[in-house]
């Protein structure tokens, strides 16, 4: 996140859109880094927080990972459909309320 962040934003400003677009995409371009971000963490067998985590729960970080790799593909496929449905005009707000429908969906059909 702090690598990227001022990347990010710096090549957002670097491209000549109008103030309003800009204003209205930087919100989601922040979103985007951070859960970048986390789907890195949760995926990588080197990130700290997997190391403690498979350390106390007793097995090895890349069995952790194997564990964490399809919430975190599932979440991040989720997100990248909310992410091109905002980028076809739908609105922020109703693109995440249709996604957390279709990913509830899914979970509380594999309940069953």
């Amino acid at each position: 996140m702090g690598l990227l962040m001022p990347l990010v934003l710096q090549s957002a400003l670097g491209f000549e859109v109008p103030t309003a677009e800009l204003s209205a995409s930087l919100p989601l371009l922040i979103g985007a880094v951070f859960g970048g971000a986390v789907f890195g963490d949760h995926c990588s067998p080197f990130s700290d927080t997997t190391i403690v985590s498979a350390l106390a729960a007793g097995c090895s970080p890349t069995s952790h990972v194997i564990t964490q790799l399809p919430y975190a593909l599932l979440t991040a496929g989720g997100a990248a459909t909310a992410y091109l449905l905002m980028a076809l005009s739908l609105p922020a707000g109703a693109a995440t309320f249709i996604m957390t429908g279709l990913l509830s969906a899914l979970v509380l059909s594999k309940k069953n």
